[in-house]
């Protein structure tokens, strides 16, 4: 194969990948390319990870079983419910976030969140419960789609969660 009929079919492949976008759209493309972006629901009492680094796991310390958390949660005195209700528009207030399951009554919900600039599904699954000590904890789960690495996207997503949850809080009763 000559230099030219490679740059010629390289040229015609971007071509192409360019006009599908342009008519069905980055997200569509990708699902026809990679699937369904949602990776489907997470247990967290029985907890398996990806194996790659291509995910991320807080939970409150020794709720995880046999999966090493990323990031310890700290219990919260706040009751389920509003701990849940904020972690749920943290969540939709991402790039590209559309909530794929909502399951209040059991304190869960799952999201599929897009990468910013490629467009890369993303699964965010967030449990809210009440631990034996009272207190309210949170566990989340994130993961990629597309990809054996995510060069830290999703640990960074859980740890503007958590953060987000923690400014929340410090401006509780603040005046406007």
């Amino acid at each position: 194969m000559t230099r030219r009929s490679l740059l010629g079919g390289l040229s015609a492949l971007v071509t192409t990948g360019l006009a599908a976008i342009a008519i069905r759209g980055r997200d569509r493309v990708m699902t026809d390319l990679f699937g369904d972006p949602d990776t489907g629901p997470f247990d967290f009492a029985h907890p398996i990870r990806t194996g790659w680094p291509n995910d991320a796991l807080a939970c409150p310390p020794g709720e995880c079983a046999d999966a090493a958390p990323d990031i310890a949660t700290t219990p919260s005195t706040r009751p389920a419910a509003d701990v849940l209700a904020d972690l749920r528009r943290l969540v939709a207030a991402l790039p590209g976030a559309v909530v794929v399951e909502d399951v209040p009554a059991e304190g869960r919900f799952r999201a599929v969140v897009r990468t910013p600039l490629l467009r890369f599904p993303d699964t965010v699954s967030v449990r809210v419960a009440a631990l034996a000590d009272g207190r309210t904890g949170v566990w989340i789960y994130s993961r990629s789609k597309v990809g054996s690495a995510d060069l830290g996207t999703n640990r960074r997503r859980l740890a503007g969660l958590l953060a987000g949850l923690v400014a929340d809080r410090s401006t509780e009763g603040a005046p406007p």
